[in-house]
């Protein structure tokens, strides 16, 4: 039997007896989106790289047709590079525009930048009119992948297929670490796996991975894109679920607050949290889960409560059973904790080394019940829990725990079949 594998979900560890939380030992793997390609207005022909603070890298590209500017024109857009750099993106749509004031006819450099300006600033229908208009100026491959990348944050995928068709007809823009091909095979991929054609798919990805080693792209990218394509394959397989392949802005926002959250900062993880339920646009239980957790973390058990219920109308699976039963029994509300426990049991398990929930329902029903003195666990039961435990990394002392419940159970079905005197 498989199970869903590490590179989307998050590897979700539960402490055993005592109901204290564990810190989880991994994070996820994101989905990776197209790049965002920056156009240079440097006449130069050599491949620069434009620093940001955004959370989203820029790469620029060496490009034909670079414009000159001259008069006080070229001064302006050079603070505007600046500004952009630094990322401070609406100072810097504020100087372009400036620039292109001063400009007789548009200018393709000048609106490409804006457009990208707005895409940072995830103004995404300005991003799209700009790009548009630096694309009746001068239609390169690059302005359309941009476009491309845009659309598809906006689950456009109609529109950002044909944007990224359309730059593979055209010369590309290459260099060292980048090329634009790759990102238009990319987007490709992302949307023919949105409308289930997972084979089409993963022949975009690889096209664009075979560009991007030949055009040695960093190893993290590469990595990226590799993990893109299992992830794919997850999904087609049913090893993944569908409505927990976050893209887009809903990727961007998930890995923030998957970071304070393991930071500790738990109010911001709930910001990022609920931007991704609002960007993703559909139910996700994975979002709901850690929404649940991080409430839980500031003491708000009740909207801890209700999100963990969210995610089990999305998921009913056994591991959101499981994280409510541990919820319930660590407010004290063992009734429901034990339903939960039950229900987990009745699911597929979900396996990872160091946990199974097998074993933590099993551990959750006897805790409770020991903590009101009505311990009934089925010796069998537990000797299976602590084999899983065993086979599936738990430590020594969860062991120990494990098997002393169980001593406990065959001491209990020793007084019951023991004849009273």
């Amino acid at each position: 039997m498989r199970f869903q594998p590490v590179c989307l979900l998050l590897v979700l560890l539960l402490a055993c007896l005592g109901c204290q939380v564990a810190s989880p030992t991994a994070t996820p793997v994101l989905i990776p989106m197209p790049t965002p390609t920056v156009q240079p207005t440097e006449t130069s022909r050599h491949i620069a790289v434009i620093s940001t603070t955004s959370s989203t890298p820029g790469v620029a590209y060496r490009t034909e047709n670079v414009e000159t500017f001259h008069g006080p024109a070229g001064p302006i857009i050079e603070d505007a590079k600046l500004l952009f750099a630094q990322g401070k993106h609406s100072e810097a749509i504020t100087k372009y525009k400036e620039a292109q004031g001063m400009v007789d006819e548009p200018s393709q450099t000048i609106q490409s930048r804006i457009g990208l300006s707005y895409r940072y600033l995830r103004d995404n229908e300005q991003a799209i009119h700009h790009f548009s208009k630096a694309i009746e100026v001068n239609d390169t491959s690059a302005d359309r992948v941009n476009r491309a990348s845009v659309y598809a944050y906006n689950d456009q995928c109609h529109e950002a297929m044909q944007d990224a068709r359309a730059s593979l007809t055209m010369k590309p823009s290459t260099g060292v670490g980048f090329h634009t091909y790759v990102e238009a095979h990319l987007t490709l991929g992302q949307c023919l796996m949105l409308n289930e054609q997972y084979e089409l798919a993963l022949e975009q990805v690889d096209l664009a991975l075979a560009i991007a080693k030949e055009y040695n792209f960093s190893h993290e990218r590469i990595e990226q894109i590799v993990v893109f394509r299992a992830d794919i394959e997850s999904v087609a397989e049913g090893y993944v679920y569908p409505e927990d392949f976050l893209l887009g802005y809903a990727s961007e926002d998930f890995e923030i607050g998957v970071a304070h959250f393991y930071g500790g900062r738990y109010p911001e993880a709930i910001v990022a949290f609920q931007s991704a339920k609002q960007h993703h646009g559909k139910p996700s239980g994975l979002i709901l889960h850690m929404l649940a957790r991080s409430y839980i973390s500031t003491g708000d058990f009740d909207s801890g409560t209700y999100h963990f219920s969210g995610a089990i109308e999305v998921r009913d699976d056994a591991v959101n059973r499981v994280w409510r039963a541990l919820h319930y029994s660590t407010i004290g509300d063992c009734d429901k904790g034990v339903d939960d426990a039950y229900a987990a049991l009745s699911r597929k398990p979900y396996m990872e080394f160091g946990y199974h929930t097998t074993v933590e329902a099993f551990l959750i029903i006897a805790d409770c019940q020991t903590f009101y003195g009505q311990f009934e666990g089925d010796p069998t039961d537990i000797e299976e829990a602590r084999i899983l435990a065993r086979e599936n990394g738990y430590t020594s002392e969860d062991i120990i725990l494990i098997s002393k419940l169980h001593q406990k159970a065959l001491d209990r079905r020793k007084r019951q079949e023991t004849p009273t005197p």
